[in-house]
């Protein structure tokens, strides 16, 4: 199934309705849980120095590594989030609802972990 374009709260997205709520989802937990203000913690679009990386500690190799990736760095290092329009798939997309529930999992795994390292 391809994405159609949709027009939700006023912004208009290319990604399909449910895609576009977990996303939401995902991004308001991670922004309450890690006191963070991003607009899209889903986005996989990255730019950093390779040493950088060494600094961060990253446990998921999975749907949730991008997020963890952004946490890490937002919490760590330096940065700054850049918009970037997102364009209709081609293609059969891979993500499905359980994808949402693991990852919304993995955030609270995070941050129970990131307590008891404190």
């Amino acid at each position: 199934m391809k994405s159609k374009s949709i027009k939700l709260f006023g912004v208009h997205s290319n990604m399909s309705i449910s895609h576009y709520i977990g996303n939401k989802i995902l991004t308001i937990a991670g922004n309450i849980l890690f006191n963070l203000n991003l607009k899209d913690n889903q986005s996989g679009m990255w730019c950093f120095y390779l040493n950088k990386l060494n600094q961060l500690y990253l446990t998921n190799y999975d749907m949730a590594f991008s997020e963890e990736l952004k946490i890490k760095v937002f919490q760590k290092l330096k940065c700054k989030e850049i918009d970037i329009p997102y364009h209709l798939l081609m293609g059969i997309s891979k993500l499905r609802l359980t994808h949402t529930f693991k990852n919304i999992a993995f955030l609270f795994k995070l941050k129970l972990r990131n307590k008891n390292e404190c």
